[in-house]
């Protein structure tokens, strides 16, 4: 059975620009990311859009010695299929993202047998409530189901994020190893942020061997010990194929004056973002706001567009 590692990646990230070649240690990104997951002979292919802004990528990874498809900039389903386009429907594609450096040949042989073994049509890692670190993640289907999301997925999200008609038709099965550090599920390893980007280099940094050939486990490892490492993961349970944290951060301390107790007054911006990003850290899937709390959600709009939007949801 033929397997390849189908690899997205754009310049266009409005949190932080051209992210797919930022260096670490001489690599950039993506061509970091398609060289750790082809180390064990996988197949791998960036998708990446037509537009012009996607020109250095394709330029990039082609002198790295990288098969490249470029398509549509919003339909990714149609770059998938389009990258796959020489497949039979029973080889298996693994989704990878160009800003995920952690997952590697290991890593994807790891699921790809879980996927085989348990018969089904789709697995997803890296998940809230996975275990794994946040980024640390990949998806497996067939190439007959990704032909038939293709034909069936209608909406711009569904075919925006590629496995969104997988999910709810075959269901959200995900891998959950069971023998590594409870602490790990508490982790971030994405790219999707300054302070993202910065996190991973020091991981790597630290490791300083050879990049590619680093295994996943180590670089966990050396992330777990990092001095703001957290060690803690609010739990929670899957409602509708979603992880909801049974804790709720309520905000109106973030845009006011708030509460009987509260002497020190409105925190101030940097103070609320901090806020955040600790509750973040701690496994908080969800934030309730309101109009009148005034400045809360502005606040919580700029602490979203610093990379967090997909880590954390709104109730107003």
């Amino acid at each position: 059975m033929e397997k390849v590692a189908i690899i997205q990646a754009r310049m266009g990230s409005t949190r932080l620009p051209g992210k797919a070649l930022l260096p670490i240690a001489g690599f950039p990104i993506v061509v970091l990311a398609a060289k750790r997951a082809a180390r064990n002979g996988l197949g791998v292919r960036i998708a990446t859009s037509s537009e012009r802004s996607d020109d250095l990528i394709t330029e990039t990874v082609e002198k790295a010695g990288i098969s490249v498809v470029r398509g549509p900039a919003e339909d990714v389903l149609s770059r998938f299929v389009e990258a796959t386009v020489d497949l039979s429907d029973e080889s298996l594609v693994i989704r990878l993202t160009g800003d995920n450096v952690f997952p590697d040949a290991d890593f994807i042989d790891m699921i790809v047998e879980e996927f085989q073994a348990r018969n089904i049509e789709y697995l997803v890692t890296g998940i809230q409530n996975s275990g794994l670190p946040y980024g640390l993640s990949a998806e497996v289907f067939r190439c007959a189901v990704l032909r038939e999301a293709h034909q069936k997925a209608k909406t711009h999200y569904e075919r925006e994020h590629v496995t969104p008609w997988i999910k709810s038709t075959y269901g959200l099965n995900v891998f959950k190893p069971t023998d590594l550090p409870k602490s790990w599920g508490a982790l971030r390893c994405t790219i999707d942020n300054l302070e993202d980007y910065a996190r991973v280099c020091q991981v790597f940094k630290i490791y300083g061997g050879d990049l590619v050939h680093a295994s996943w486990i180590e670089l966990c490892k050396i992330l777990a010990e990092l001095p703001d490492a957290p060690k803690f993961r609010v739990p929670g349970r899957e409602y509708g194929g979603r992880f909801h944290s049974i804790l709720i951060l309520g905000t109106a301390q973030l845009g006011m004056e708030y509460g009987r107790a509260n002497t020190s007054g409105c925190p101030s911006e940097d103070e609320a973002m901090q806020i955040l990003k600790a509750a973040v850290n701690l496994g908080v899937t969800h934030v309730d706001t309101a109009r009148a709390y005034r400045d809360s959600e502005r606040r919580i709009g700029l602490f979203l567009r610093r990379g967090y939007h997909q880590t954390i949801r709104v109730i107003t």
